[in-house]
């Protein structure tokens, strides 16, 4: 998908950045769409959790851990239409949801499985979403993009998590404060025996779609950064303009020269 866009499209300056400068741009750039996001992602993960909990048992812990296992699917629609935001092309959350075919289904099951545990996954997602790469091309793919990147790439996986259990705990906190009996009753007894409970599924959920726009956002944008880096997009950039003034001062001279 990335590949048919036109670089003069792009609303971001196209210039190689450090790989936490392209997380900070990532940052900066879902505060735009963030509620958008956020919306995204409890459309396709709340119907699912819920399903799970009614097969699984709403006291069972499994439904919570196997909705962890799928957070890749639920980026898919945030990533989908951040990369066409960013090329220009405005895509809103009924049209996002109406092309759910390219999203889901492109290389799903091996974005759901083999690259699931992959430290650098969120920086790796565009390759089988947007470039639609199999398991081959993949593996060449995340060893170049790799390259100066996998390190920070990890270590932002390491800090969203981080974000998330942050929220999480503050969501139990809050409930705690504002509904004490409650939270001794029956939240804080199943917290500890390990035992799923409404209130903690909710902070779950509510957490990891709070802090999946930001991730999927500041990975795309190293994922971006790192193509700008090795295809010199900045470069190409710069030579069509170039080559466009240039076209414009010889029509202009030409015009000159005629009406003389």
């Amino acid at each position: 998908m990335v590949r048919a866009m036109r670089l003069s499209d792009l609303t971001i300056e196209p210039r190689i950045r450090a790989p936490w400068a392209a997380i900070d741009l990532g940052e900066s750039l879902i505060k735009h769409f963030w509620l958008r996001a956020f919306a995204l992602y409890l459309t396709i993960a709340l119907p699912i959790f819920l399903i799970l909990r009614t097969v699984l048992g709403a006291d069972s812990i499994l439904a919570i851990l196997v909705l962890w296992w799928l957070k890749p699917m639920f980026e898919r629609p945030l990533l989908h239409f951040l990369s066409m935001e960013l090329f220009g092309q405005s895509c809103g959350y009924f049209s996002t949801l109406a092309k759910i075919r390219q999203w889901l289904f492109t290389r799903a099951l091996h974005g759901f499985s083999i690259a699931r545990l992959t430290p650098t996954r969120g920086m790796m997602a565009p390759v089988l979403l947007l470039e639609n790469a199999d398991l081959r091309t993949y593996r060449q793919r995340a060893k170049v993009l790799g390259i100066g990147y996998s390190n920070t790439a990890s270590w932002h996986n390491v800090v969203m998590f981080h974000f998330e259990a942050f929220f999480y705990l503050a969501g139990l906190a809050l409930l705690s404060l504002f509904a004490p009996d409650l939270f001794a009753s029956q939240v804080y007894e199943d917290f500890t025996a390990n035992r799923s409970n409404v209130y903690i599924d909710a902070f779950t959920l509510l957490a990891m779609a709070a802090v999946a726009p930001f991730y999927v956002a500041s990975s795309f944008m190293m994922y971006i950064s790192k193509r700008i880096e090795l295809e010199g997009w900045d470069i190409e950039l710069c030579f069509r303009d170039w080559v466009a003034s240039t076209e414009r001062h010889v029509q202009a001279t030409g015009l000159e020269r005629t009406d003389a």
